[in-house]
């Protein structure tokens, strides 16, 4: 991501997201699970750019859609209706 002025900044093609640097989904996710006492094995993280990698990393679960880094998630697919269809799956098993 491009940065100024303490903030992350991630285009999108119809939109940008700034974020200020110490804020991130992960710790957004952290501390849902520390106000519920769930645990990252309770967590699916499902997402389409960079700005979801601390979110993948903090879920035990991460389904990217068309990652750059293919690494990040630990099942990628082309699209929304492949996620959901993999998380129906998923859960169904």
């Amino acid at each position: 991501p491009a940065r100024a002025l303490g903030c992350k900044i991630y285009r999108f093609v119809d939109c940008f997201d700034v974020v200020p640097d110490d804020v991130d989904k992960g710790k957004g996710l952290a501390f849902l699970a520390e106000l519920t006492g769930c645990t990252p094995a309770d967590f699916t993280a499902v997402g389409d750019g960079e700005n979801d990698y601390p979110m993948f990393a903090f879920a035990q679960h991460s389904v990217g859609i068309s990652l750059k880094d293919k690494s990040r998630a630990r099942v990628n697919v082309l699209s929304i209706d492949e996620a959901l269809d993999h998380l129906l799956k998923e859960d169904a098993e």
